[in-house]
């Protein structure tokens, strides 16, 4: 039988320069998630609210990928709108499509139970309603966090809470450095350790590959090794997602680990979500053949 997953976050519209010039792309950390896990061999239904600026034919992309999408439409708000300025991320209309997310996830849940469901990176308090409503489900429950989110909070350490709800948390170096209060990834991996009984926790981190930590203890796997990198933009939420589609085939945490270390490493080859789009299922098992770890 084929796994599902429910993939609950944003679809934004970001800018990328291209050439030194600017560049809309189709973005968002539920679409990186979504395709990833989708490329890897699952269902997917992608859980998200849009703008009325949001492009007919980025849905039409998605659906014609296989993914299945339960959209809100609002129609007097802009979509979210992503760019970079000064080396930070900046976000615009964020809160009025995040809050449409906890409706939309209980409407879901009332026509189908999912194997798996993934929040992904967003308002911290959303995410909480999120995880209350998943919770009340049989499904595997999945958290990612942004650092986007974390470094508006006054306390990024009360993130750490919501491992509790969990049986699986993405999160970077620099978040998992934020969550922790520490200084480096040692210090940090940790603390991570004594929240990882019956958890797992995954923490990239780029081309040094990721830590998984399950039951107090860590493994280092490395990253897949690409030519040259464009944008890691999309990197960790390609990752989770490619991730936890391996996992609910294999229920092999390491083969999950090589399978999500592929997408997300050609992820960052091209600009927002070209290089998922073009990569099929087929390549991507032939790759994962010449990835030895």
């Amino acid at each position: 039988m084929v796994q599902s997953i429910f993939c609950v976050g944003n679809l934004a519209k970001q800018e990328f320069m291209v050439n030194n010039k600017p560049q809309i792309f189709l973005s968002g950390s539920a679409a990186y998630t979504g395709l990833a896990a989708k490329i890897i061999g699952v269902k997917v239904l992608l859980i998200s609210s849009v703008g009325k600026d949001f492009p007919q034919d980025w849905l039409k992309i998605l659906l014609k990928k296989g993914i299945k999408l339960k959209i809100k439409k609002v129609k007097d708000e802009p979509s979210i709108f992503f760019k970079g300025l000064n080396n930070k991320l900046i976000g615009k209309n964020i809160k009025a499509h995040a809050k449409n997310l906890p409706f939309l996830l209980q409407n879901a849940l009332r026509m189908e139970n999912p194997n798996l469901i993934y929040i992904a990176p967003n308002n911290f308090k959303i995410q909480k309603e999120l995880l209350e409503i998943a919770k009340l489900t049989s499904s595997i429950i999945a958290l990612g966090v942004h650092e986007f989110d974390l470094k508006k909070m006054k306390e990024p350490k009360n993130v750490l809470n919501l491992i509790n709800y969990v049986n699986f948390f993405f999160l970077n170096e620099l978040e998992a450095k934020l969550i922790t209060k520490t200084n480096t990834l040692f210090e940090a991996i940790k603390i991570l350790r004594f929240y990882s009984i019956n958890k797992v926790i995954m923490v990239t981190m780029g081309i040094k590959g990721v830590a998984l930590i399950y039951n107090n203890a860590s493994i280092h796997i490395p990253a897949f090794q690409v030519e040259k990198e464009i944008d890691p933009m999309g990197a960790g939420d390609s990752f989770a997602g490619a991730f936890l589609a391996k996992y609910l085939i294999s229920q092999d945490f390491i083969e999950a680990c090589k399978y999500g270390c592929l997408i997300s490493g050609l992820t960052v080859t091209d600009f927002g979500l070209n290089a998922l789009l073009k990569l099929t299922q087929e390549e991507a098992e032939e790759l994962i053949k010449g990835f030895v770890i």
